[in-house]
């Protein structure tokens, strides 16, 4: 073996000239190999942004479906498609500006899992809210439509093979169709009595009108009506996600506000580690029932997928793996990286989905559609492949102008609160790793101005959810040890790649569900485990605090379950209300994190007991970490000129804001002796 110098592992293959043709190195005992602000080769700068955009690739596809099914489209490869396509790009677009403009720290920002819980609570308030039949009946257009007494009429409507009303004079047999109407503009030479109903039936938001049906005994096939059931459905799956665009982009406003007012720091006077760690705790429970959708296809190989990813991430994890290298100057040489812990998840869904692959030519999956076991066939979702196209530009407005309802405003507005308060933990959680000081104020405000901006341009695509970062990333930066800005610059770029290539997103489609169930095991585990970092920082020997989480998770998990089964119980009179009350104790992230927070602020306990100092004033915490990098990394990248502007310091994004000492708009509080006892 050589000396120390001689032996370290490089990246550029620059090593001393007494080096043997073939050695076994080790990694570098520096905590990062490349600072935030250092630009790697340009060969190893694809290398690091590929190997972090495999990271959370299951991760940018499970909460698609989840909307997927909440737009009452989950049998509908093409649309999920076009949903898996515009997450990816603006999961690039927003990473590329919070690394050059937002935090500029090196993070990945992705779908938001805090939008889960009202997605799935969409379902949960109304069963039949995905029935083509099951629209409600509008008397009015009974009353308007058809007239028993007017034989008249009925003989002017049997003239016109268009009319949109069937009125039989048999009292024994009647039979009313209205069918939906989507602003049809052809038909300017209808009749009066046809424009009548046309006006009439088209009353419901955005140009669709409800549906009622009544069946009788002379009409039994959806064939016999005018539009066919595929038509109704691909109508209702627009209204669907229509009524989740309107809601995000109010909830992504309120998002930008917090961000570029400051208000941030006011949350956090009021919200600390032991609000949101149970409210995100819940997101990870709340999130069972729909992962079984995908793990019941087939529990063999879910877990399969799921021991795999754990055996490579953790029992194997302190070994890296030996691998065989080649230079030039160096010729043949071995080093250890633990390739295969960065690349677990990726490397168990290959092999599930392999496996997947076998067992459907060996036929020991069903071909019946309906079955269960169906959808862990690797060929399930094939057409979806064969039939897009190679390329797909996601834009505002794909699916239609937004609609509002009151009810998905409250939770997704609850969902923005969650999602900021977890973000800010992140940033946190990514300077440490960095080896940075803890970001000030102006660079939290302007991070979550961008993601907030971003999550109102991701309501007008209609994807059905915002971005927030991802632990999985953050942690892949201390396994790697590459903190480098232009790292996540460029796969940023390669998201934004990804979603104009619609051939690669029916592929992510068509990955079977079990191995689909697999990654959400991994992934969700790690999701609520990195939430459960942030217990380090408060009094867990306190049991002021450990009775206020145990409570804020037990009636977080109690109260929703109630009213899932108990709906009907809430009825004020006013059905907007009911559905707000609904959603509010419905919702575990309200309920249990809005008694976690009330207890929290009216329970007496210090600021330290509680973690707000940790998160407020983290320069008070002792730590041993050496700063590699000073808050430089945290300044905008704008002119001598323009940074001299007086108006820049009353800005709460830019940097001289933080200048202004000793004022409310900062984040950090004062803290007298009494706090930090």
């Amino acid at each position: 073996m050589n000396s120390t110098s001689e032996s370290k592992a490089t990246v550029d293959g620059e090593v001393a000239k007494t080096d043997k043709a073939m050695e076994v190195t080790s990694e570098p005992e520096s905590p990062i190999m490349y600072k935030i602000s250092d630009s790697p080769p340009l060969y190893l700068t694809i290398f690091f942004a590929v190997q972090q955009s495999l990271i959370p690739i299951a991760a940018s596809i499970i909460l698609p479906l989840l909307v997927a099914e909440a737009a009452c489209a989950l049998e509908d490869g093409d649309f999920i498609r076009k949903l898996v396509s515009s997450t990816l790009f603006l999961s690039g677009l927003t990473t590329l500006l919070q690394v050059l403009v937002g935090v500029r720290l090196p993070v990945y920002q992705g779908p938001s899992g805090s939008y889960a819980v009202p997605i799935i609570a969409l379902n949960k308030m109304d069963p039949s809210r995905c029935d083509v039949y099951s629209f409600p009946e509008d008397e009015d257009d009974d009353d308007d439509n058809v007239d028993d007494d007017d034989d008249d009429d009925d003989d002017d409507d049997d003239d016109d093979d268009d009319d949109d009303v069937v009125d039989d004079d048999d009292d024994d047999d009647v039979v009313v169709v209205v069918v939906v109407v989507v602003d049809d503009d052809d038909d300017d030479d209808d009749d009066d009595n046809d424009n009548d109903a046309d006006d009439d039936l088209d009353r419901n938001k955005g140009g669709y009108t409800n549906l009622s049906i009544l069946f009788s005994d002379g009409l039994n096939s959806s064939s016999e009506l005018n539009v066919s059931k595929v038509e109704l459905q691909a109508n209702l799956v627009d209204i669907r996600v229509r009524e989740m665009m309107g809601p995000l982009i109010l909830a992504g406003f309120l998002h930008f506000l917090i961000g570029a007012t400051g208000l941030v720091g006011l949350l956090l006077r009021f919200i600390g580690p032991v609000t949101i760690v149970p409210t995100i705790l819940l997101i990870g429970l709340y999130i069972v029932k729909p992962a079984m959708t995908y793990t019941g296809a087939h529990w063999g190989i879910t877990a399969l997928v799921w021991v795999i990813g754990l055996v490579l991430s953790m029992y194997l994890g302190r070994y890296p793996m030996p691998i065989p290298v080649w230079t030039r100057k160096r010729g043949w040489r071995i080093i250890r990286y633990p390739l295969h812990q960065v690349f677990a998840l990726l490397i168990s869904m290959l092999i599930g989905w392999a496996v997947c692959g076998i067992m459907t030519y060996a036929g020991a999956f069903p071909t019946d559609p309906k079955n269960v076991m169906y959808k862990a066939r690797t060929d399930a979702r094939a057409e979806v492949i064969r039939d897009s196209g190679w390329f797909y530009f996601p834009h505002p407005g794909q699916f239609g102008s937004p609609l509002f309802s009151l009810s998905a405003v409250v939770g997704f507005t609850i969902a923005t609160v969650t999602s900021i308060l977890d973000s800010i933990g992140d940033y946190y959680a990514t300077a440490a790793i960095c080896r940075v000081p803890p970001p000030p104020a102006p660079a939290v405000n302007r991070g979550i101005a961008v993601e907030g901006l971003c999550s109102l341009i991701s309501g007008t695509f209609g994807v059905g959810h915002a971005t927030t970062t991802f632990g999985g990333n953050i942690g892949a930066i201390g396994m790697t040890r590459v903190a480098s800005r232009n790292v996540f610059v460029t796969m940023s770029l390669i998201y934004i790649c990804l979603g104009f290539l619609a051939k690669v997103s029916a592929v992510f489609i068509s990955i079977p569900y079990p191995v689909i169930g697999g990654s959400i095991l991994i992934s969700i585990g790690v999701f609520v485990g990195v939430n459960l970092s942030n217990l380090s920082v408060i009094d867990l020997s306190s049991s002021r605090n450990l009775s206020i989480m145990g409570m804020a998770i037990f009636v977080g998990l109690l109260v929703p379950t109630w009213v899932e089964k108990n709906a009907s119980a809430i009825d004020t009179g006013n059905s907007d209300l009911n559905e707000v009350i609904s959603m509010l104790l419905g919702n575990p992230n309200f309920f249990g994190g809005f008694l976690a927070c009330f207890l929290d602020n009216t329970v007496p306990g210090t600021k330290k007991e509680r973690g707000i100092i940790a998160w407020t004033n983290p320069e008070l915490q002792s730590s041993t970490i050496e700063f590699i990098e000073g808050k430089e990394v945290y300044d905008l990248p704008l002119p001598r000129c323009v940074r001299n502007w007086k108006f820049m310091n009353y800005v709460p994004i830019c940097p001289q804001f933080r200048s202004r000492a000793g004022k409310a708009e900062d984040i950090e509080m004062t803290i007298t002796p009494k706090d930090i006892k």
